[in-house]
Formats: structure tokens, sequence, C-alpha cells
């Protein structure tokens, strides 16, 4: 009973996201622009296979070079570390962090994060930007909008564990908990049969706080492949400190139970995706089961 409660709510969401996506699409041309843009990936890269790269741990276990035939996304912050990101030499790269909807360009560390962001094009590659929709305006503001290849996303619909139809990045997607799992929706319906997931180690969850001297809470230990700018630690201790422990570890189980239907999702729909470890290495492509995304972290 309790279940079928649970997903009764979940659909009513997904019908009130829905009427505001049509309401959107009906009186805003920006909107209704930018997510018809998207149909240009439909089924792009039909029946190939694409490999994720995360920003954990183990990328610095693998010869990234081995990619360099491959088709390949990456996220966030991994322009930090030039050696790692220009080794992947990414076709597709995913950032969703509401952080960067309302920076203030005068202000220097924003100015640091719009440069990073600016960084996603080196030498000759202009890798294909996927970001949020709400952050439209603030790229505009930026400049953003003229300098990266940006296409964005509208994502509030809630995958439930029974949901069958199409994934459509022209329309209201399903909501991630993080941006790998929105580069697994664009991959999904860009027709990638094959999906691996390198570097999704998990680790956000054992950050390492210490007080300093001065009695601050500092971070000690980096839990992504490359270490973490002053400013980067500085937003990361601003944003947690918004909230408790509990809050925190509930959105961290949110962020498994969307794995799990997403991996139920693939599964109908003859999607195969996988954690290739450094244990298997790159080259053999080991073809470690999606479960291990839950045990092994």
């Amino acid at each position: 009973m309790r279940s079928f409660i649970f997903n009764f709510l979940d659909q009513l969401s997904n019908v009130k996201w829905d009427t505001k996506y049509y309401i959107n699409v009906i009186f805003k041309a920006e909107f209704r622009k930018a997510l018809h843009n998207n149909k240009r990936f439909k089924n792009l890269h039909k029946e190939e296979r694409c490999f994720i790269v995360g920003n954990g741990p183990s990328l610095n276990k693998l010869d990234l070079t081995k990619l360099k035939d491959e088709i390949t996304f990456t996220v966030n912050n991994i322009m930090q570390d030039r050696d790692i990101y220009e080794s992947v030499n990414p076709n597709y790269h995913v950032f969703i962090d509401p952080l960067y909807f309302n920076l203030n360009p005068d202000v220097s560390l924003d100015k640091t994060r719009i440069e990073l962001l600016k960084s996603i094009n080196y030498q000759n590659n202009k890798p294909v930007c996927f970001t949020s929709v709400e952050g439209y305006s603030a790229y505009q503001k930026y400049g953003l909008s003229n300098h990266l290849r940006l296409y964005y996303l509208y994502q509030h619909k809630t995958l439930t564990t029974g949901f069958s139809g199409e994934i459509e990045l022209s329309k209201n997607i399903p909501s991630s908990q993080n941006v790998v799992q929105a580069a697994i929706f664009a991959a999904i319906y860009m027709g990638f049969k094959e999906i691996y997931l390198i570097g999704c180690d998990m680790t956000s969850i054992f950050l390492t706080f210490e007080s300093n001297t001065e009695g601050e809470q500092e971070i000690t230990k980096d839990v992504h492949a490359y270490k973490y700018s002053e400013s980067e630690k500085k937003s990361m201790l601003i944003s947690i400190k918004q909230h408790d422990n509990e809050f925190l570890l509930t959105e961290y189980a949110k962020t498994f139970s969307i794995y799990k239907r997403i991996q139920t999702y693939a599964l109908k729909h003859n999607i195969q995706i996988m954690n290739s470890t450094p244990g298997g290495g790159l080259d053999v492509f080991s073809r470690v089961k999606y479960e291990s995304l839950f045990t092994n972290f």
C-alpha cells in the first residue's frame, strides 16, 4: 500500500511538471527553441558505445589515452586537471550544478568559475555541452552561450520504477541526483547501446573535514581525481553548512535509488550500462555488472 501511494504521488508530480513544460513551450519562445534544438541528437549514435567519465580518484589508475578513438562524456569540473581532461578529449561535457546560475562576474571567485567553464573548449576541441535550461539566462549574461556549444535540459520528471516511456531530451526528462545520471540520460537518447562508466566511484560521501587552528572547518582530503582549488573548497563548505547530515545522507540515498531505476529502465530497453573498473582495465573493457556501483566504492 505504501509503495502504491508513493508511486501515485510520483505520477501526480510528473503530470504537474509535464504541464509546466507544455506551458513553457507555448508561452516562452527561448525555452521552446532551446529544447527543440536537442532533437538533432536523437539516435545520433544508434547502436554505438560511449564512455562517461566521472571525477572519481580511480581515474588516476587508468590509461585514459586508450579512449582516444572512443566517444566520451566528461562532467562538471574535470577541466581543473588538464592532463586528465585532454587525455579523454571529450565529445560531450555535462554540467548541471545550480551554483553556476547565480554567479557574479564582478566577484573574483565567481569569475574564476566562469573562466573554468570557458576552458571546456581547448585547442580545436569544442565539446557539445549539456546543462540545465534553468541556467539559460545566466549563461547569456556570462557570455558562455556565445563561447560554448550549449544545449539545454529540462529535468523534472520522476523516474518511477515502472517508467518505460522514451527519454526525450526535447521534452521533460527524468531528474538526476548527480551529473553522471544526466549524462546517462543524454547517452540513452542518442541511441548508445553500450554505456561504460569510468571514475564513477561515488566517493563524495567520504569528504574529510578537520578544524584548523582558528577553529574553522577545512576539507583535508580530496575525493576526486583532481585536487580541489581553494575556490572549490570554499563553495563546497558553504553548501555543506547549509544542510545537516540527515539531509545530506537522505539526498545521497536518492542517488542510489535513481541509479537502480536507471538500471531497470536500461534492461527493459536492451541497453547495457557497465562500470569499467581499474581492476578490469580499459584494454579488455571488463564488463563488471552495473550493481558494482552499489557495492564497490
